[in-house]
């Protein structure tokens, strides 16, 4: 659903991910009290340099100090250490994998799936090529081969296992709030992260609807599972939570059956340009009581997320 950020109010929102980028260099010396303020203020936050671990879903981490690209390398230079970045983490708790409340991970066999046949010719190991790709059977039933796949490492179809995620990042845009771009050129038809959360009943979600209703929460994050059961994010989750509406998406959700359990991934259905704005249509995938007004700007926009 689109997001305002009220925090970000009263700031000017500038189009363009140029635009975006943090300029901390200007210190205002009208006063040797605020000279100081901001000295010291830089100095903290010099000793707490951020590094984006990318493979991690952007988690930040304490290590060294994060070595940027050189024009060379992209277009344009991204600031990792972005106060839009760090404003967005302290909204929610991070997990890299869902927490289920509701029940259990299956643990039976009978629930794991089916083992696939794929293999490799010496020639293909050599030139490290990897297998169960388009023509495995688990892949064509949107089944991820368990940790006893015949390919072992060679295999590329534990994507949500291996957190192979795309190389986003959190930036603000100019009518929806927070939002997901990719910091990389994305394929078509490539993983880009799992949407994470805390996997509930529905009894649950309703009691939580109204409990964020008294809270005065804006929005809330939660998409349909299997059977009776939802992921909420709006508590606990990743950088999925940020992926924004489009009646145009470039991207798409996914259901998965991982070790026997239902998972929910986000896969791009067209190139996506690097500095490009990660979206899904939301359809009925959201919770919300109204229709909200859509900001996608899409040629083909209708005006509402849902129906009005």
């Amino acid at each position: 659903m689109n997001r305002r950020d009220t925090n970000t109010d009263d700031e000017s929102v500038l189009a363009g991910l140029e635009r975006l980028k943090i300029d901390d260099s200007h210190v205002n010396k009208m006063s040797r009290r605020r000279s100081n303020r901001i000295q010291e203020r830089e100095e903290r936050r010099k000793t707490l340099e951020i590094n984006f671990d990318w493979f991690n879903n952007n988690l930040p981490v304490k290590s060294s100090p994060v070595k940027k690209p050189t024009k060379s390398e992209n277009e344009f230079e991204l600031e990792f250490d972005n106060v839009h970045y760090q404003r967005a983490i302290m909204q929610f708790t991070y997990i890299k994998n869902n927490e289920h409340l509701a029940r259990h991970k299956k643990k039976s066999s009978d629930d794991i799936g089916i083992g696939c046949d794929c293999i490799l010719k010496p020639e293909q190991v050599a030139r490290g090529e990897k297998g169960c790709g388009s023509d495995c059977l688990n892949r064509v039933m949107s089944i991820e081969c368990d940790q006893d796949c015949p390919l072992g490492p060679m295999c590329s179809n534990q994507r949500f296992q291996k957190y192979e995620n795309a190389r986003c990042a959190v930036f603000i845009t100019e009518m929806k709030g927070y939002g997901l771009f990719a910091s990389t050129h994305i394929p078509k038809n490539k993983f880009i992260m799992e949407f994470v959360g805390e996997v509930v009943a529905m009894s649950e979600f309703k009691r939580r609807s109204k409990e964020y209703e008294k809270k005065k929460l804006r929005h809330c994050y939660v998409m349909t599972s299997s059977g009776n059961h939802l992921i909420d994010a709006t508590q606990k989750g990743n950088l999925t939570r940020f992926v924004n509406h489009s009646c145009d998406p470039n991207a798409e959700t996914q259901k998965w059956t991982v070790n026997g359990e239902c998972r929910i991934g986000i896969f791009s259905k067209r190139p996506i340009q690097q500095f490009e704005e990660i979206s899904i249509n939301y359809q009925f995938e959201r919770f919300g009581k109204d229709a909200q007004a859509c900001y996608c700007e899409s040629a083909n926009c209708s005006g509402y997320i849902g129906s009005k």
